[in-house]
């Protein structure tokens, strides 16, 4: 417990061809809620590539999404 209250910042790595990456490793969406929430994060942070379908990105933030733990910005893949 020696890291309890300390920030952990999840992100998640989006590419055009729709792969989903956290931590490097690919991840279906259906498991991404789960990976999300098991990291237990303070923070979620979706970089997406220019052009990315924003109706994927807001489908991806939905499911992600607990306000209550964390937040989450989505950003440029180049910020």
């Amino acid at each position: 417990f020696k890291d309890f209250g300390k920030p952990n910042l999840v992100t998640i790595q989006l590419d055009q061809s729709g792969r989903i990456r956290i931590g490097g490793e690919v991840v279906p969406f259906d498991e991404v809620a789960s990976k999300v929430h098991g990291l237990f994060p303070t923070k979620v942070i979706v970089r997406a590539p220019k052009g990315f379908p924003q109706a994927k990105i807001n489908e991806l933030q939905k499911i992600i999404s607990n306000d209550y733990f964390f937040n989450v910005v989505v950003t440029n893949a180049a910020d």
